[in-house]
């Protein structure tokens, strides 16, 4: 089944309207729903192809859906590249600059790129763009930044970066953050004032981020830097894990990398997006606008009848598992 025409489509979240309906238009009186998600094998990663609608089974608020469409690589990307500039992750991006042109070509024509870099503020240094020598030239613009000592404020930062990528300028697209940081964030609390944050300014905390996060229906993905200096670099005020929740949250990919693997991790990466497949459904119960709905996508029983080898506790369905009607 092909996606296009007149449609009013929310996709995990965002509305989208076109006019003029081809015969083979898909219609919906109400909303679509749509989840990327990736199957893989918990003890390799590796993916699982080839799958088709009965191979899914999938709930919402516990209740049955019926799903309608599936594709891989069908809709166009929106990608937000996120650099870290802090001390540890400077020189895998230095790394990268240099492969930046073949991290590129791994982009369709009709993906868009969008660069930023992050520490306790965000920086655009590209706004979304299908021209790869923009985009290019802003990369190597984000690996010539002077380093800095800053703290990295994750929860700040998202909040922007949900703003950014709200921005992006294809119909349809798959809308995935993708950072590049070395996976620790600070409390900002610790910076803002000697007396615990009270007397300083007020940021976005944690369920700020987290709201804004769902409501935009964006995916987070990660590739994070593990070198000797990211352990090194770490302070007491450091905690890790926060963009790991966040791409769990949204069911994006997260790989580790270290500076002479970081072009061909960041090339996989964005295959691996590319590669996930698109699931869609039209909700059975209607809801006011503004609820959040908890969704859960698994494999049927046909699946695994067909492929008696696998248990379903061999497999991991990676998706979202929250949206806002």
């Amino acid at each position: 089944m092909r996606l296009s025409g007149l449609l009013l489509l929310f996709v995990a979240g965002t509305a989208l309207h076109a006019q003029n309906d081809p015969p083979d238009t898909l219609h919906v009186s109400t909303q679509l729903v749509l989840l990327d998600a990736t199957v893989e094998v918990k003890k390799t990663g590796s993916r699982i192809p080839g799958l088709a609608l009965a191979d899914f089974i999938l709930t919402e608020d516990h209740h049955p859906q019926t799903l309608t469409y599936l594709s891989t690589d069908e809709l166009p990307l929106s990608i937000t590249l996120l650099f870290d500039v802090t001390e540890s992750v400077m020189p895998v991006l230095h790394e990268l600059a240099n492969g930046a042109n073949d991290v590129l070509l791994h982009l369709k024509p009709t993906d868009e790129v969008a660069v930023l870099t992050i520490s306790s503020h965000t920086y655009l240094l590209q706004p979304f763009t299908t021209d790869r020598s923009l985009a290019f030239a802003a990369i190597r613009r984000a690996a010539d930044t002077r380093q800095t000592n800053d703290p990295t404020f994750i929860y700040n930062d998202m909040v922007h970066v949900v703003r950014e990528t709200a921005l992006s300028t294809i119909p349809n697209s798959r809308r995935v953050q993708l950072w590049l940081t070395d996976g620790t964030a600070n409390r900002e609390e610790d910076f803002l004032s000697p007396f615990g944050g009270r007397n300083g300014p007020k940021l976005p905390n944690k369920q700020d981020a987290t709201d804004a996060l769902l409501r935009s229906g964006q995916v987070v993905s990660e590739l994070i830097e593990k070198s000797t200096i990211t352990t090194r670099s770490m302070g007491q005020h450091d905690r890790t894990g926060d963009i790991q929740a966040f791409a769990d949250l949204t069911g994006g990919p997260v790989v580790e990398s270290s500076a002479p693997q970081v072009t061909a991790r960041l090339s996989a990466l964005i295959d691996q997006i590319r590669q996930r497949y698109t699931v869609g459904y039209k909700p059975s119960d209607p809801k006011p606008a503004g609820t959040l709905c908890h969704v859960e996508l698994k494999l049927s029983d046909s699946f695994f009848t067909r492929h008696p080898e696998l248990r379903p506790k061999d497999l991991t369905v990676r998706t979202r598992t929250t949206y806002y009607r």
